[in-house]
This record gives C-alpha cells, sequence and structure tokens, in this order.
C-alpha cells in the first residue's frame, strides 16, 4: 500500500501537461539557485585563511605540486614524501585553478565562487529525484535534505578548498542518472548507466568515502529492467579508473621517499589488528554517534536538551529511512547507509563528514515518510507543514546566532559545547596571518619549521614544514604515548631549525599538558641547549643539534 503512495512517473510522465512538465523542471532549478544564493551570501570564505583546518591546506598543496609538474608529493613537508592519503580528483581540480589563479589567494576566491554553484546544482539535482520522480512531500524534502546543507557549519565548510562538495555532487548525479535510466530507452539506458559508473567512479577518485556508490550501483543494476550488457559498462567503468589510479600510484608510494607522520599515512595504515580490536572499534562507533548528536544538537538549538533531541530524532530518521526504502529504492538506501555507516566508524569524529551525508540520508527519510503524511487527514497533514516551517524557521535563526558567536570569537566553554567551525576556521585563519608575517621576518627561506596549521604556513610563506601536533587517530597509539620521541625524532629526520609552539605562551594548571610541551620540556631537562628562545616571544625555540643526545631519546 504504502509503495502505492509513491508517484510513478513512468506511467504518468507522458500524460503530464506541458506546462505542468515545465513548471517540474523549473521548481528544482529554483530551489538550487536559492541555495547557492545562500552560500554566496553567507559564506565567511574571504575572511578565512587556507590551511585553517589543515586537509585544505593539504589538498591545496597538492594541487600546486601538480600544477607546477612537480608530481603527486607534499610540497610543505620535509623531503617532499609522496602524498599517500588523498586521492587525485579534487587536487586534480585546484591544479587547474592553480593555473588559472596562480596564486593561492586566487584559487581561494575561485573555490569561494564555485563551490557554491556545485552545491546548488547538488540541490537542485536532490530536490529534483525526490520531489519531482519520487514523488516525496515538498516540505519533508525541505526539512530532511535542504535544510543541513545551509547549516552555518556547511556553508562555512564548503566554501573552503574541500573535497566534500565534489563528493556530494557525484553522487547526486548518481542518483539522477540511474533514477533516469530506469525510464528510457535500451539505447539511452546503456549510455546513462554508462555515466553513472564513470561519476561513481570519479566520486572515490574524490573522496575515498565515495566507495560507498559501488555496492549502491550494482545493487541498483541487479533489477531485471538492466541487461548483462548495461550491469557490465557501469562496474567496468567503474573500475577501469580506478585501477589507473591504484597501480600508478602504488609504483610512486614504491619509490618513495614517503612521510612518517601519522596523518600522511594511508587510510589502511589506521585499522588495528588483535582480540580487541572489534571492541575498541564498537566503543569508538559508541562515541562518534554520541559526539554526532551533539554536534548536530547544537547547530539545531541553543538548548542543550532540546538539540540533542531533534539531533537524535534528525539522524535516526534518515537511518530507519535508508532502511525503509532499501527494498523500493535501494541505490537510496545502499549508499545513504553505507555513507552512514563510514561516517560512525571513522577513527574519529568530524562533522564535515556527517554535514556530507546527511542530505542523502534525508532523501530517503523523505520518502520512507511521504506515505504516512499522504494517509493522514487533510488538516493534520496541514499542521503538520506548518510545524516544519516553524521549526525551519527556527533553525534558520539559529545558524544566525552560531554565525554572530563565530564571529565575536566565542570560544566553546562548559555551556556552550560543541564549538562553531566559524569560530575555529576564524581563530586558525588568525594564527597562520600572524604566524606568517612573523616567519617571513625572522626565518629564512630554507629554514625549516615546526608549527601549527604547517600546510596553511607553507602556502604563505614558502618554508617546509612539521605539524606541531599531527592528527591521529583514536584507534592508534599516539606519537606522544613515549614522551620526548615525537619532537626528537622530527628534528633529527627533518633538519628543524625552528619549532614553534603557541601553547607554551599559555600555560594553565586546569588544562592538560598537550604532549608538544612535555616533548618540549623533557628535551630542555634531558638536552640542555638543544632547545633556545631566540627573542623575547616564549613560543618561537630555535634548534640547535645534539644528534647524539636527540638520538638516545628516540632509541629510549
Amino acid at each position: 500500500m504504502a509503495n502505492s503512495l509513491i508517484i510513478d512517473s513512468s506511467t504518468e510522465s507522458s500524460s503530464k501537461p506541458y506546462e505542468q512538465k515545465r513548471f517540474e523542471l523549473i521548481e528544482p532549478i529554483v530551489v538550487g539557485v536559492i541555495i547557492a544564493a545562500i552560500f554566496l551570501l553567507r559564506s565567511l570564505s574571504g575572511l578565512m585563511q587556507v590551511g585553517a583546518i589543515n586537509d585544505d591546506g593539504v589538498y591545496t598543496v597538492l594541487g600546486k605540486a601538480i600544477a607546477n609538474g612537480s608530481g603527486y608529493i607534499s610540497l610543505h613537508l620535509a623531503n617532499h614524501p609522496v602524498q599517500e592519503k588523498f586521492p587525485p580528483g579534487f587536487p586534480l581540480i585546484l591544479a587547474v585553478l592553480w593555473k588559472i589563479a596562480g596564486s593561492v589567494q586566487g584559487v581561494q576566491h575561485l573555490v569561494g565562487l564555485i563551490h557554491p554553484v556545485v552545491i546548488g546544482v547538488t540541490s537542485a539535482l536532490l530536490y529534483w529525484i525526490g520531489r519531482t520522480r519520487l514523488g516525496a512531500e515538498r516540505s519533508l524534502v525541505w526539512v530532511f535534505v535542504l535544510l543541513p546543507l545551509v547549516f552555518d557549519a556547511s556553508i562555512q565548510y564548503y566554501t573552503i578548498p574541500l573535497s566534500e562538495p565534489w563528493l556530494m555532487l557525484a553522487w547526486a548525479v548518481v542518483l539522477a542518472v540511474l533514477e533516469r535510466s530506469e525510464r528510457t530507452s535500451p539505447t539511452n539506458r546503456v549510455l546513462l548507466v554508462a555515466a553513472a559508473g564513470i561519476t561513481a567512479s570519479f566520486a572515490v577518485l574524490v573522496r575515498s568515502q565515495g566507495v560507498v556508490l559501488m555496492p549502491a550501483v550494482v545493487v541498483a543494476l541487479a533489477g531485471r529492467r538492466f541487461s548483462r550488457w548495461d550491469r557490465g559498462t557501469a562496474v567496468g567503468l567503474m573500475l577501469v579508473p580506478l585501477l589507473i589510479w591504484h597501480f600508478y600510484h602504488s609504483a610512486i608510494v614504491a619509490r618513495g621517499p614517503l612521510s612518517q607522520l601519522p596523518d600522511e599515512a594511508s587510510y589502511g595504515s589506521w585499522a588495528i589488528g588483535g582480540s580487541g580490536a572489534v571492541k575498541f572499534i564498537l566503543a569508538s562507533a559508541a562515541s562518534n554517534v554520541s559526539t554526532y548528536v551533539r554536534w548536530i544538537g547544537f547547530y539545531l538549538s541553543a538548548i542543550s536538551s532540546v538539540g540533542i533531541i531533534a539531533a537524535a530524532l534528525l539522524i535516526g530518521g534518515m537511518i530507519i529511512g535508508s532502511f525503509a526504502v532499501l527494498r523500493r529504492q535501494p541505490l537510496i538506501g545502499v549508499s545513504s547507509l553505507g555513507g552512514m555507516l563510514i561516517v560512525i566508524l571513522w577513527p574519529y569524529a568530524q562533522d564535515r563528514l556527517l554535514l556530507s551525508v546527511m542530505p542523502f540520508g534525508g532523501l530517503a527519510a523523505a520518502l520512507w515518510l511521504t506515505p504516512a503524511i499522504m494517509r493522514s487527514s487533510p488538516r493534520a497533514r496541514r499542521a503538520l507543514v506548518y510545524g516544519m516551517a516553524i521549526g525551519v524557521a527556527l533553525v534558520l535563526m539559529r545558524q544566525a546566532d552560531i554565525r554572530d558567536e563565530g564571529l565575536a570569537g566565542l570560544p566553546p566553554s562548559r555551556t556552550r559545547a560543541p564549538f562553531s567551525p566559524t569560530w575555529l576556521l576564524l581563530v586558525n585563519s588568525r594564527f597562520i596571518v600572524t604566524a606568517s608575517t612573523m616567519v617571513r621576518t625572522r626565518t629564512h627561506p630554507s629554514d625549516r619549521l615546526m608549527i601549527d596549521n604547517h600546510s596553511g604556513i607553507y602556502l604563505y610563506t614558502g618554508r617546509v614544514t612539521t605539524p606541531v601536533s599531527p592528527a591521529e587517530s583514536q584507534i592508534r597509539m599516539s606519537v606522544f604515548a613515549q614522551p620526548g620521541h615525537y619532537l626528537a625524532s622530527r628534528i633529527l629526520r627533518d633538519s628543524l631549525n625552528y619549532v614553534i609552539v603557541a601553547a607554551l605562551t599559555h600555560p594553565s594548571a586546569d588544562v592538560p599538558k598537550p604532549g608538544i610541551v612535555r616533548d618540549v620540556e623533557l628535551i630542555r631537562n634531558r638536552c640542555p641547549g638543544v632547545l633556545t628562545v631566540p627573542g623575547s616571544d616564549q613560543a618561537v625555540l630555535m634548534v640547535h643539534r645534539d644528534e647524539l643526545c636527540l638520538d638516545r631519546m628516540v632509541r629510549d
């Protein structure tokens, strides 16, 4: 019965009046234009520095290396190691922008203009699929699909050089193309499934998370409407580009050099074995779910309890909806479930990862809930729509508050947790501006530095860098587990001239000391004279190599 309440456009499309068909095409375009305009008007990317979130800096450095012919290497790191972790799709896009703009500021500006368009097209495609093709209730599409896209966090993350907008666009294109292919001639169907295969491959090459599309496409093509030729074409075009990249990348990784930094290693190295692995992963997943509910709750309401309940309902609806539509819409169900699962099992929680999956889980939720709304009385339906409209208005007002808090520089606290991405990005951007000015005036271009936001510092100063505190997997032992080892090994391996640790100038008895601060204190005690303060700034340490002492610390 529920299935019959979803519009079957294969039987109705031919009988629809021309004006109705035109409106159904115009409506998604209008939605896309509105979302793109919101991104352009609300983005603060012009105030950001590339490297404020690190990944954006690494992507941009890779694009620069490709554009200038250096290869697939990390120019910002000592010895210019091969990049093992990030796939090539987004760096190639950035390489084109480097060719056009010629500077990091120019690339940043182009990204700030292009990404709103990418998100706008994604929004239009999702609206077209959900509302026009599959008949989902309009208000549900706005709440579950479009609302997460206009969170302040989404706007600020996806207008800087990050790969999620392109993953989302590729994902939406695959959904739209395969949905259309079920209602066309056999000749056109082959072309459409071929486009879906190539686009799914592009999604994986843009972001590894896109791998969820591969099993989803295979499951979707298992239907009787698709021939063996259709399936073979799609699967072949999915696999060939990935295999070509795999063999090429494996060859350059084998030649090296490779970085020893934990956040530069391939994703495969993050896995752990042993009898405790499953227990640890499940505990990490439970922690991630709790973190994501609190994070999204913070974006939904200033009242913590209200936000957490709303976030649990929103995310829970997406997960349940993905299960509910598996049979009717396997492509949507499998891909959204896979996307949610990867985000939950990821070694550490990042809200931008969940935000990129939510519109697709929201599409599943909208399709799941539409039959229930269709069966309700007109009065109940009207009340529900008005209630959701009020809820959307309150959430949009909350986004304005979050943005204002970030601009005002309000830090996270026990009463305002977690933090606004706007706050974090602006704080890191201010650090990059201040530190880059100091680095350019006080160091030589050949000097090598250990510093926070290291990829951004390289882009604005040209100095080779090493991170003060590398991003680490929660399921692996920390590089700071053995005090002094990380800093001593980096001084020796990277031939560092300066160590710049902002945390040294902000001691607090109430906050545990970062691992790098303990490393600095230990080296000062065990290897006197290795780290000295050349001026009045206690955060800037000059390195005087004592290889025998440092080597003993590394070996201990």
